[in-house]
Formats: structure tokens, C-alpha cells, sequence
């Protein structure tokens, strides 16, 4: 028998707000996907939420004005109220980057799959991606890996000074776990700070779907995006694929991923003399 007030049991918990929260962000997510008004069932559909819940949350987003009704058309829309937001995120948020139209000129340049790639603390997590269609979409954001020791990791580790990562391997117990010296790990990280990229298998990144079917190990290349032109936030520019394709072809993949950075910055900064 619960012995706590009826006030407590209504609370929700706090890993249930903060689901709540997370869910928000996915519908508003979806407007900037779809960018037009969307229906109920389409975020439903979209989201694999109970319609419940959906309806639930849209009227609390339109009750706090986040989101407007159209009545008629039973249609909702994003609300003048996320202005400041928006125009800060598309403005100056990432600096001179469009993450999607870089992707997607990476993703035609190489016909792989397109990442963006930042560091979370002693982890990297992928944020952004264009490409490969099998890959479930909430189970690539959740994906989360360590900074030292992989592919995205090593890319980002190069623009760091080696007291950084010192003290990043140290926190993150790296050295310790894996029987590593400090001056190993800056010879892994010298090689790709000599190399200019990062590549290699990904089998921490966790299993593919079936339906990708590789025919051979999981490969990636990396590379660091300047900060300068971000924002200051560090990210990585990275494709993925099947090692039979990537490595034989690194080199030419490399300067098809430098290319098109080189192209979306240019572009950036023409747009912003006009």
C-alpha cells in the first residue's frame, strides 16, 4: 500500500518531465523537417506517439504559445513566440555553416552516409545526418561514443592542445581501462593532426541494421570543422560506410568532404557581402 500523499503520487517524476520535454523538441523538430504546418496524425505517424499523448502535448505548446491552431484546417504551426530562437539558431547559432546543405553535398559527393558529429563531455554524439534511410532516426541521435579512441573522437582531439587531452583521458579513464600510456594516445592523435583526417572501423559505433547489409567492416572518416566558422562549437564532419568502399577510396573521399565544406563556406560568405 503506497504510504504517500495524493499530491506526491500525481507528481510526475522527474524522468517523466523530462521526457516531456524531450518530446517538445521532437514536434518542433518535425516542423523544421516537413517546414509547413502539420496535423496531428503527422506527427503521430511521424513520431510513433499514442494520439493521446500527441494531443496532449500539442494543446499544452498552443496553450503556452509555442504553437497556433488553425481551427478550420485542424492544422498547427510554429508561433511568433520561438522568433528569437530561430533567428539566433539560423543566424549566428552554428556561425557561417549550413550543417544542411553541407550534408547534403557531402552525402552526393561521396554516396555515403553524412554526419555531424560534436563532443558531450568525454563523448561524441551524432547531431545531424543525411543519408542511409535504414538507420533508425531516434536510435542514430541517441547514439553516443567516447572522444578518445574513435574515428570522430581522434578528428576532434586534433584541434585540442595535449594538456586538453591529457585531462580529458584522465577524466574519462581511458588510459587506466585500456592499458594505454598518455603518449600513446597523443601518437594516435599526432598521426591524424599529420594526416589532416581521422579513419577507421567502427564497430564501437554499434552494429548497423540488417538492411544495410555491408559486405565488409564498418568504416568512417572524420574530419574537424574550423571553429571559427561554427560558432566556437566543435564539430566534426564525417561519412560512414563499409570499409571495402571507404578505405580504398580515403584519399579521394577526403578532398570530395574538404571540397564541399570549401564550397558551403563559400557560398556562406558570398550571401552575407550581398
Amino acid at each position: 500500500m503506497s504510504t504517500g500523499t495524493a499530491s506526491q503520487r500525481r507528481r510526475p517524476s522527474v524522468r517523466s518531465t523530462a521526457r516531456t520535454g524531450v518530446r517538445a523538441l521532437d514536434v518542433l523538430e518535425q516542423f523544421g523537417r516537413q517546414r509547413r504546418p502539420l496535423r496531428a496524425i503527422e506527427l503521430v505517424n511521424a513520431l510513433h506517439i499514442a494520439p493521446s499523448s500527441i494531443d496532449q502535448l500539442l494543446k499544452s505548446l498552443t496553450a503556452s504559445g509555442y504553437l497556433i491552431f488553425d481551427f478550420a484546417s485542424k492544422v498547427y504551426a510554429p508561433s511568433p513566440r520561438l522568433d528569437g530562437f530561430v533567428s539566433w539558431f539560423s543566424g549566428t547559432c552554428f556561425g557561417e555553416v549550413d550543417l544542411s546543405k553541407l550534408l547534403q553535398t557531402m552525402h552526393e559527393a561521396t554516396n555515403e552516409l553524412a554526419t555531424v558529429t560534436v563532443q558531450n563531455d568525454c563523448s561524441m554524439q551524432i547531431v545531424s545526418y543525411v543519408g542511409s534511410p535504414e538507420w533508425d532516426h531516434e536510435t542514430m541521435f541517441a547514439k553516443r561514443f567516447p572522444v578518445i579512441g574513435t574515428v570522430s573522437g581522434g578528428a576532434r582531439l586534433a584541434s585540442c592542445t595535449d594538456r586538453e587531452i591529457a585531462t580529458l583521458a584522465h577524466r574519462a579513464r581511458y588510459i587506466a581501462a585500456n592499458k594505454l600510456t598518455g603518449d600513446e594516445v597523443l601518437v594516435q592523435v599526432n598521426q591524424i593532426r599529420k594526416l589532416g583526417y581521422a579513419a577507421g572501423d567502427t564497430r564501437h559505433y554499434g552494429v548497423p541494421p540488417e538492411a544495410v547489409k555491408y559486405d565488409s567492416t564498418s568504416w568512417a572518416i572524420a574530419i574537424g570543422m574550423p571553429r571559427a566558422k561554427t560558432g566556437g562549437i566543435s564539430m566534426v564532419l564525417g561519412i560512414g560506410g563499409p570499409q571495402s568502399r571507404l578505405e580504398a577510396n580515403e584519399r579521394h573521399l577526403v578532398r570530395e568532404m574538404q571540397q564541399a565544406l570549401r564550397c558551403v563556406l563559400e557560398e556562406s560568405g558570398a550571401g552575407r557581402s550581398h
